[in-house]
């Protein structure tokens, strides 16, 4: 099967199976008897420590983004305690200046500079995003060891495109959404209708949350295989519009502790965001990771055909290590060979033997002596040169031990058995 989907990827990249990226770990199915539900749980509770450990590398590469919320909070209270908001209070009548649409307007001007630098700094969020993946996807995929920076920096090289791909369509969508939602309310702060408005913000919404989808499901087939451009698109569409709803759940079950930060209350705030700083980041990736494995597997046979390929990588590793254990054990039965002992010079270097002239005389056999006597010595230079090389040391200590052992005499008085040794016993 594996050959079949093999041959197919090298000449489509547009196809899933046998297009998988190589990765550093040994891919396991989901336990027989356990749903991946609360696989997936049982494995955030046992990996905790892990989990926080890559949300932390996470947040330094978020940390733009974090930075520049934080100024767009801290500019919004500035101009709030600047402007003129004072309900026309002690500037008499006819009020003035006007300040209808005033706020409404600064917020406008605040979110389209705030989220625009935000859509920039995304892709530096990108780098911590494709290396908590990767590290998620091994957690929730294997019983490995997690080398933290390895496994971190292996997933950005293997994924930071279609992270970087994902993030511009998210934060995209979120900076059209807020500025058609910013504009809407200078528009009807001036008297226009505001039913349209009403309508064309709940469908930009909509189109914003679909891109964050399409990008969510870019960056897991991304991260997950080799693909054209065209077939990044196309298959994360496929998947994305095939498991839509769950899709939809599931990515609300990544984002709830974010979505609930829209309530008004400072001490559930405060929570959240220090899950976020410990955890939320790489629970959510965790989460979207196991989601759309369940996905590949179903639609691809992702694990199926990850542990059939490690399975063939292990069997021919064990055929060469048995293959070469049967050829010293057979030369070790035998006496020792001259040939496999020391270096052999090379016929066409060094001094050339030349064939007798015909008729030859006493002189040519003596000039013959003498050719073959250099030709010796060159060759037991050549020997020398490389008798540290490692193949002959190696084939000489082994014979080396038998003699010693059959000089050897136990407490009896009788002869050491001699038992052979492999290559594999170093």
């Amino acid at each position: 099967m594996a050959e079949i989907q093999e041959k197919a990827a090298e000449q489509n990249l547009s196809v899933l199976p046998g297009n998988e990226k190589q990765v550093g770990y040994t891919v396991l199915p989901v336990p027989e008897g356990q749903g991946r539900f609360a696989f997936t749980g049982s494995v955030f509770l046992s990996r905790l420590t892990k989990l926080i450990a890559v949300n932390l590398l996470m947040v330094l590469f978020c940390s733009p983004l974090i930075v520049i919320f934080f100024m767009r909070v801290v500019r919004i209270a500035q101009l709030g305690a600047a402007g003129a908001f004072g309900d026309n209070l002690g500037i008499g009548y006819p009020a003035a200046p006007d300040t209808v649409g005033l706020a409404e307007q600064l917020m406008f001007n605040v979110d389209v500079l705030f989220y625009a630098l935000a859509v920039a700094a995304s892709l530096v969020a990108a780098v911590g995003l494709a290396g908590g993946m990767y590290c998620a996807r091994k957690l929730v995929r294997s019983d490995d060891k997690l080398k933290l920076f390895g496994d971190f920096f292996t997933g950005v090289k293997q994924g930071y495109v279609s992270a970087a791909i994902a993030c511009l369509l998210a934060f995209g969508g979120i900076l059209l959404a807020v500025v058609i939602w910013d504009y809407a309310a200078v528009a009807m702060a001036a008297g226009e209708s505001a039913g349209l408005w009403i309508t064309l913000r709940v469908v930009v919404c909509i189109v914003a949350a679909l891109l964050i989808l399409f990008g969510l499901w870019i960056f897991a087939v991304g991260s997950n295989y080799r693909q054209s451009a065209l077939g990044l698109l196309k298959n994360a569409a496929t998947l994305g519009g095939g498991t839509f709803i769950p899709s939809v759940l599931f990515a609300a079950l990544a984002a709830f502790p974010a979505l609930l930060a829209f309530i008004n209350q400072e001490i559930l705030n405060f929570i959240i965001q220090i899950f976020y700083i410990l955890v939320g980041g790489s629970a959510a990736l965790l989460v979207w990771a196991s989601f759309t494995d369940w996905a590949f597997d179903r639609y691809a046979g992702f694990t199926a055909l990850q542990t059939e390929r490690q399975e063939q990588t292990r069997k021919e590793a064990l055929r060469a290590q048995t293959s070469e254990q049967d050829v010293m054990g057979l030369l070790l039965a035998e006496s020792k060979h001259e040939f496999l002992s020391r270096a052999i010079r090379p016929l066409d270097e060094g001094t050339q033997i030349e064939l007798l002239p015909d008729p030859f005389s006493l002189s040519d056999l003596e000039k013959l002596a003498q050719t073959r006597r250099t030709v010796a010595e060159e060759s037991r230079a050549f020997a020398a040169e490389h008798a540290e090389e490692e193949k002959y040391k190696e084939y000489n200590s082994r014979f080396a031990d038998r003699e010693k052992s059959l000089q050897e005499l136990d407490k009896k008085g009788k002869r050491k058995k001699f038992v052979p040794r492999s290559i594999a016993d170093k």
